[in-house]
């Protein structure tokens, strides 16, 4: 085997897997009694197995780790992280027409629209799609808006990406099924 069929054979099994992880997001939604008004999967860090699934319901988004195995039923790990989807009004009511709204705006296409209020830093929009530990609500990027400049000033993009230790330690207990259970 070369290493363009090889190459080829990586890439196929990504297909099947992602595949495979969005049957599954789409699964655990069900099991919750929840009918996702958007649902998509990203690959977690260097890996096939265990992906991110993002879920919108009731103006919420539910973030899981899923692991789909090369032969068994996919599962979920860890502890579902949820947080409110961003809404302007009520998320940043002082927040009016300005360049920092427009800047809002601009990230929330660029995020396609998977944003949400940081829980632990005052006035920082997040994207929600990427993180370390896919079942964490840990942002690798977000906006900082300042209530003081919103009608001349832009927002100050911020760049989140750490690794931790304890972060690869979770994401490897996810790998190998620790932590992971059958989704019913």
């Amino acid at each position: 085997m070369d290493w363009t069929d090889l190459g080829a054979h990586y890439l196929s099994s990504g297909l099947i897997q992602s595949q495979r992880a969005l049957d599954a997001g789409g699964q655990l939604a069900e099991a919750r009694g929840h009918v996702p008004e958007r649902l998509t999967i990203k690959p977690t860090m260097a890996n096939q197995l265990v992906w991110r699934s993002i879920y919108e319901y009731d103006d919420v988004f539910y973030i899981d780790a899923i692991r789909v195995g090369l032969a068994k039923e996919p599962m979920v790990c860890g502890t579902s992280a949820t947080t409110e989807v961003l809404n302007v009004e009520k998320h940043l009511p002082w927040l009016k027409e300005s360049q920092q709204l427009a800047d809002v705006d601009h990230f929330s296409w660029f995020a396609q629209d998977y944003v949400a209020m940081d829980p632990t830093v005052p006035n920082r929009v997040i994207d929600v799609r990427y993180s370390i530990v896919p079942n964490q609500l840990v942002p690798q990027w977000g906006i900082d808006l300042d209530p003081t400049k919103q009608f001349t000033q832009h927002v100050n993009y911020v760049n989140l990406r750490r690794v931790e230790e304890t972060q690869i330690d979770i994401l490897g207990s996810f790998l190998r099924g620790e932590q992971c259970q059958r989704i019913d």
